[in-house]
């Protein structure tokens, strides 16, 4: 079995930022935890969870599970995140998702055996704080979507995607556009379900002008072609994040 120090070489960084890393501790960047996961993920490295809760106990861990931290906008919730539950006393331990939901749940069963006391979650599963309730009946939870009713010990924070949505058909009503396409999430997912009720709201042209693609993230690449069949053109796609914009433009 690989070493921590095999990790570390690998990674290109030391020894202290893998362990850190591997037991949640410590003040690692985004970019660093990236490259250890990979390099741990490259060369085959299981964590052993059940000497890993005995080191950190239940008290003072929060589980943060978010689809990677490759996204700006997930490393920047990880890096604050980090900063403010270490100054209170918290450590914080980063589970990637992928934002697949059969390797989403193997994440939140590895966090829950580190014993951890409280929860972030931005969740891929269409019916996530069910299942996580199920799974967790007893944790703190804060989820980083639309929240669909209110449940006791259960919190949401995040933007308003239907809003956006509504503004964005809004926007694109005012520029007398008639084909759009648009690049969302599984519209199982509730920020893409909300996105899209906003949107359709709000468009005031054909429906048959829309072309709605939803898909997980690991068939973006493939399927940004679509946008480009030679029978048909958008005058706009709209991308609900940045790593399907960039597969849109890579297309």
């Amino acid at each position: 079995m690989p070493t921590i120090k095999d990790i570390a070489r690998e990674a290109g960084v030391s020894h202290g930022t893998v362990s850190n890393v591997l037991n949640g501790r410590g003040n690692v960047s985004a970019e660093k935890i990236r490259l250890v996961q990979q390099a741990a993920e490259h060369l085959g490295y299981k964590i052993n969870r059940k000497a890993q809760s005995l080191r950190q106990g239940r008290d003072r861990t929060i589980a943060v599970l978010l689809p990677g931290v490759e996204e700006i906008r997930y490393a920047a919730m990880y890096e604050v995140f980090q900063s403010e539950f270490q100054q209170r006393g918290y450590a914080v331990q980063l589970f990637s998702t992928r934002a697949m939901e059969s390797f989403e749940k193997d994440m939140l069963a590895k966090a829950l055996a580190s014993r951890v006391c409280a929860l972030v979650v931005c969740s891929c599963l269409p019916d996530a704080v069910t299942y996580y309730k199920a799974e967790a009946p007893d944790l703190p939870m804060v989820f980083l979507q639309h929240g669909e009713s209110p449940q006791e010990n259960t919190m949401y924070a995040g933007f308003d995607p239907e809003g956006a949505g509504r503004e964005i058909a809004m926007y694109l009503n005012g520029q007398a556009v008639r084909r759009v396409g648009i690049f969302t999430e599984p519209v199982s997912s509730s920020n893409a379900r909300s996105f899209l009720q906003g949107f359709q709201s709000a468009w005031e042209g054909d429906p048959k002008d829309l072309l709605i693609l939803d898909c997980p993230n690991h068939q973006i690449d493939l399927r940004a072609f679509e946008f480009f069949h030679p029978d048909a053109s958008y005058d706009y796609i709209v991308c609900l994040d940045q790593r399907r914009e960039k597969a849109v433009r890579a297309a």
